[in-house]
């Protein structure tokens, strides 16, 4: 299965289960200060949205297993910001 169909599925769920908390957060400050539950359940709105994501990207680590072909790229960059290191050491022994 295609590891970014899996993460934004995954994101959706994620998001779907905060904005319930939020909701419910929101309704418990309703009780309280009524005049405070529009602002806190819109503040939760926007909020659940962006800390979905890297709750998302968390659990889709976890979950989608590495690849070799991810191995292989790791390897690449790896070896290529080794070598992108000591071209910048001759050059700054020249300069």
């Amino acid at each position: 299965m295609n590891p970014a169909l899996v993460l934004i599925g995954i994101y959706i769920i994620v998001t779907a289960a905060l904005q319930f908390v939020g909701f419910l957060i929101s309704q418990v400050v309703s009780e309280f200060f009524p005049n405070m539950s529009l602002m806190t359940f819109l503040v939760l709105f926007m909020a659940m949205f962006y800390s979905g994501w890297p709750i998302a990207v968390f659990i889709s680590d976890r979950l989608i297993p590495e690849t070799a072909g991810d191995r292989e790229r790791a390897k690449d960059v790896a070896e290529g910001l080794r070598v992108a290191g000591r071209e910048q050491a001759r050059r700054s022994e020249r300069g």
